[in-house]
């Protein structure tokens, strides 16, 4: 994607997301486990997420992938600041 023709880039991308299984996470909102300790709320320790959290992990992780590499430096530059698939789906 270079600023042109936006809609061919989204489906593309989102077909190439569904092949991989990594389209469910851009429609929803994904954040990292946590915790809560002595009442403060802190990221869990990847070594202690369960099979479902890690799995939700990845998913955002790849659909993350197929669209940063599917982006030039300028776009890039607009979404390096994006920590979800979801937030840089919409940024874009």
């Amino acid at each position: 994607f270079n600023g042109t023709d936006y809609l061919y880039w989204k489906t593309r991308v989102k077909f190439f997301q569904d092949s991989i299984d990594a389209w469910d996470i851009v429609e929803t909102v994904y954040s990292q486990p946590i915790v809560n300790i002595d009442g403060h709320e802190v990221s869990k320790p990847k070594n202690k997420w369960y099979v479902n959290e890690l799995s939700l992990y990845r998913s955002n992780a790849k659909a993350i992938n197929s669209i940063i590499w599917a982006l030039d430096k300028i776009e890039y530059n607009c979404v390096s600041h994006c920590v979800t698939a979801r937030e840089i789906w919409h940024t874009l």
